[in-house]
């Protein structure tokens, strides 16, 4: 969409292919499942191709949500959206609708240290690692104020969680989870 918006010369054609996906309906008083099937009712009603509501399911065991979820990661995705069917809506965070991601760890070498700011002033910010694969990037979250201070020495090997990886083969949102000890 991004891309279509910023083309200053665009086809009719490739605008029919934008579509508007509705995810949930705010102004309903209802539940999530009722709130999905005036959803459906009103693209139904409205009959125009663009409009469409996002396809919700219901899935009977943990392992086919799982597996549901890995095909969707598989097929370019980030994960799966999980609703509670009967919440009501509400604004910002809610324990009714939570985002199922794979997490993956993995281990890297500490090859720097990076200064902390503002609260963490005087520790350190972020750890410079440089994975299995070559890739050198800064882990500062998941690290406590007393690693901040202490940090794992240059040279040690540490565990860490990822999401991902970003177009560049970075891992994505790496959070630091704890030091292997020395051996």
């Amino acid at each position: 969409m991004s891309a279509l918006v910023r083309t200053k010369h665009t086809e009719d054609d490739e605008w029919q292919q934008v579509k508007y996906m509705l995810f949930d309906l705010p102004s309903h008083k209802g539940t999530f499942e009722a709130r999905y099937q005036a959803m459906q009712q009103l693209v139904a009603q409205l009959n125009v191709k663009q409009l469409q509501v996002i396809k919700q399911q219901t899935i009977p065991s943990t392992e086919a949500l799982f597996a549901e979820r890995d095909k969707v990661v598989a097929a370019g995705g980030e994960g799966l959206m999980l609703h509670y069917r009967q919440a009501f809506y509400t604004v910002g965070r809610s324990p009714f609708i939570v985002k199922l991601k794979p997490k993956y760890d993995a281990e890297a070498v500490v090859i720097g240290h990076s200064a902390g700011k503002g609260k963490y002033h005087g520790m350190v910010g972020a750890l410079t690692v440089k994975n299995q694969q070559g890739i050198i990037f800064k882990i500062g979250s998941g690290l406590t104020d007393k690693q901040r201070q202490d940090p794992p020495v240059i040279g040690s090997i540490i565990t860490y969680q990822y999401l991902g990886y970003t177009q560049k083969g970075t891992p994505r949102f790496a959070t630091f989870l704890r030091e292997r000890p020395p051996q």
